[in-house]
């Protein structure tokens, strides 16, 4: 069976760095299997060029463009189809790029550590913690993933749970301040490892533009007590071991602490540029990561076996090494969606939605219970389908009836409504459809207001309006039963 085409859309280099070329490289290691993974950058290096090939099956070149808007167009009218799915990973993908970017797409990803724009992507993935989602500008179809269960790591680092394997007397410290650590962080950390009697090895892992490994050689030279051992270019297996043959690291606040996390020791933790600020905010509030300029205070603490194994069940709490699953389930939504085929319904469908109407569920849930005859059935839906406020969408999937979505409108607000059959429920159909119905509508009618009214009692019902970023706002009582009213908030922008 062909496989769906995944588009990964970063830059990097030895000056700017690789962070957001190597985050969109590890969701591709995640999902390389199951799609044709497909890379997009402007000008790679030779180590780029390197990497990218081992996860991807294609990389292409992008031309130089005058401004990034010209990019988006040409990435849309020459490479993209209805079908692809594509991923960003960059600061300076902002809204006017991603909305051209999304008219030709399946399904549009970011992936963001700032909020600092408007978003008209499909989904958001942020893997730090903490996250107040009301810091999002987004569409009222746009998912937000943040957290640890959502961590993008290599697969190296996957299924691991770390190991109690501290030992206060003799420690082996890692250092990591990524690849090019233009700002020399490597040798405060040396010298803050050095200026600690317990430490017993140091390894230093540093990329191949790293510039001051002279200063780094002067300090061992001078410190030839003890093993002190410089890494370069450094694979993903063994960068796993080294983190994971030591008891204490000291990293940059980005993917290589929460790598860390999830396989190594005691965590102390430098915030090397700006962009870091949430991941290394989350670590140092939730226990698992340590200010650098804390190290020699905090290992004292650390000297005591309860707080180390308090800190290592903690930690196990947040990283739990199977955030590739819940990654992975983010596309696989989008290949469930890609299997439905929506249209509005025809004179021919009254019989299903006659059967889909009189099931016993559906009844329960709607104000009037009572069955509904088949004579008025039929009249009812000769009306609504001829009707030009009505809009009853049709789902099928694999040529099998799903469900129904059914707007009506009146004085400008359409009430919404819909049904699952009872082969699909239970299975996350239920917000695909409403959400393709509704941004079908809303490309019709943007100004509408859409309403919901869902029985208290129907649990799963009332989860997906709340998910959908429907406002609840008031209850009302209907033959005995209390109902909630729900509002769609759609973000103008």
């Amino acid at each position: 069976m062909k496989k769906h085409k995944l588009f990964f859309r970063a830059d990097g280099s030895s000056t700017t760095g690789y962070g957001h070329v190597m985050r969109l490289l590890s969701v591709a290691s995640m999902l390389n299997e199951k799609y044709d993974c497909i890379f997009l950058t402007q000008c790679p290096d030779t180590f780029l060029k390197t990497q990218i090939k081992l996860v991807c099956t294609k990389l292409i070149e992008l031309p130089a463009h005058k401004n990034i808007l010209q990019e988006a167009k040409y990435i849309a009218d020459t490479i993209l189809t209805s079908q692809d799915v594509i991923m960003l990973d960059g600061y300076n993908f902002d809204t006017n790029y991603q909305r051209t970017i999304k008219k030709k797409c399946f399904k549009l990803v970011c992936i963001d550590d700032l909020f600092d724009k408007h978003f008209v992507a499909d989904a958001i993935i942020n893997h730090s913690e903490g996250i107040n989602t009301k810091k999002y500008s987004i569409e009222h179809y746009t998912k937000l993933y943040l957290g640890t269960k959502y961590s993008i790591l290599r697969k190296s680092f996957l299924g691991i749970t770390p190991v109690f394997n501290y030992k206060n007397k003799a420690h082996r410290v890692f250092i990591n301040m990524g690849g090019s650590d233009e700002f020399n962080y490597s040798l405060k950390a040396l010298k803050l490892a050095l200026s600690n009697s317990s430490v017993k090895h140091i390894d230093i892992v540093v990329g191949s533009f790293y510039k001051f490994k002279t200063e780094l050689n002067n300090i061992i030279n001078k410190n030839t007590h003890l093993p002190i051992v410089i890494h370069t270019n450094v694979s993903e297996a063994d960068m796993c071991n080294l983190m994971q043959l030591s008891t204490i690291a000291i990293c940059s606040a980005s993917t290589v602490a929460y790598e860390y996390a999830s396989v190594g020791g005691i965590l102390f933790l430098y915030k090397t540029v700006s962009n870091q600020k949430n991941i290394y905010s989350f670590l140092l509030k939730s226990n698992i990561g340590y200010k650098a300029t804390n190290f020699n205070t905090k290992l004292i603490d650390f000297e005591n076996k309860e707080n180390t194994k308090l800190y290592f069940k903690n930690k196990v709490s947040f990283f739990t090494g199977k955030s590739n699953i819940n990654i992975s389930a983010i596309f696989e939504q989008f290949d469930k969606e890609r299997s439905i085929i929506m249209r509005l319904a025809i004179a021919s469908d009254s019989i299903i939605y006659y059967q889909w109407a009189n099931e016993p569920a559906v009844r329960l849930n709607s104000i009037n219970q009572a069955k509904i005859p088949i004579e008025a059935h039929e009249s009812w839906f000769s009306a609504r389908i001829k009707s030009k406020n009505t809009f009853l969408y049709y789902f099928e999937s694999n040529k099998i009836a799903l469900g129904q979505v059914r707007l009506d409108i009146q004085n400008n607000i359409a009430e919404i409504d819909y049904s699952i059959d009872a082969l699909f429920r239970k299975q996350g159909y239920g917000e695909l459809i409403l959400q393709m119905a509704i941004n079908h509508f809303l490309t019709l009618h943007p100004t509408i207001k859409i309403t919901a009214t869902v029985k208290e009692s129907n649990i799963g019902s009332n989860k997906i309006f709340e998910k959908m970023k429907f406002t609840k706002t008031k209850n009302k009582v209907v033959n005995d039963s209390v109902y909630a009213n729900y509002n769609l908030k759609i973000a103008k922008q």
